[in-house]
C-alpha cells in the first residue's frame, strides 16, 4: 500500500532536495527523505511512499538485521537519487 503524497519531492538551487511528504493513514505527514521513514504512529515506508512489512519480519529472506537496513539511512540518500530524472 502507498500513502498520498501531498508534496513531491524536488530539486533545489543549492543542489540538495527537498523530500517528498505523505500522508499516513492516522494522518500525520511522512518526511520521504531516507531509505525508511517512520510515522509517529510506527508505520515505516520507503521513498516513494510504500508502506513497508513490519520491522520483526526484516531480514528474513536475506539475513539482514534491522540495523543493518537502517545503517543506510545514516548516509546520504542524494547518492541514491542520482539519475532519477
Amino acid at each position: 500500500m502507498s500513502i498520498p503524497i501531498v508534496s513531491q519531492r524536488q530539486k533545489l538551487p543549492s543542489g540538495g532536495t527537498q523530500p517528498a511528504v505523505g500522508r499516513c493513514p492516522c494522518g500525520a505527514s511522512v518526511s520521504l527523505r531516507g531509505f525508511t521513514n517512520t510515522c509517529g504512529c510506527g508505520r515505516d515506508y520507503n521513498m516513494s511512499g510504500q508502506e513497508l512489512a513490519p520491522r520483526e519480519q526484516w531480514g528474513e529472506e536475506t539475513g539482514e538485521s534491522v540495523e543493518d537496513i537502517l545503517r543506510i539511512d545514516a548516509g546520504s540518500t542524494d547518492d541514491l537519487l542520482e539519475g532519477d530524472g
